[in-house]
């Protein structure tokens, strides 16, 4: 099988993720996880999150670590989630 079949068959939309349902609930924005994040994370790369367009796993990892910043900033009293909480797929 030829690598550009290999990437046919590999999807890039899986549909709207966890991440998507748990922000609506505890009223966290887009906004909000970026202001989180030191490093580089952008308005655009967390509504791919959301909408489940792919992203890298390095990119989910910010993702990861902005939500959990939040979470603690909003929710102190829940406990931080893994990257499995979030996304439905994985590498």
């Amino acid at each position: 099988m030829s690598e550009d079949q290999i990437r046919k068959e590999i999807p890039i939309e899986n549909g709207v993720q966890p991440l998507h349902a748990l922000m609506d609930k505890l009223a966290i924005s887009n906004h909000d996880l970026v202001a989180s994040y030191d490093g580089q994370l952008t308005h655009k790369t967390v509504m791919k999150a959301r909408r489940g367009r792919k992203i890298s796993r390095q990119l989910q990892l910010k993702v990861l670590q902005a939500f959990n910043s939040r979470l603690m900033e909003v929710h102190p009293e829940l406990e931080s989630k893994v990257r499995e909480d979030l996304f439905n797929y994985g590498y």
